[in-house]
């Protein structure tokens, strides 16, 4: 995950860069920092997005 980060970081500097491995902590620090006006975009497999998708509807 850091490879990843540091060539994001290489293509667009301005771009805020956090990993997290666990996914649902992740998304529940993204939720609690987003602004009410911004959307939350999250992209993936369809196995990874099925899993979301449950995570969602449960919660």
């Amino acid at each position: 995950m850091a490879e990843l980060m540091q060539q994001i970081e290489t293509i667009d500097a301005t771009i805020e860069i956090q990993g997290e491995e666990d996914w649902k902590k992740a998304y529940q620090k993204v939720v609690q920092e987003a602004t009410p006006n911004e959307v939350i975009f999250i992209t993936g497999s369809l196995y990874f997005i099925s899993e979301v998708r449950q995570y969602l509807k449960n919660n």
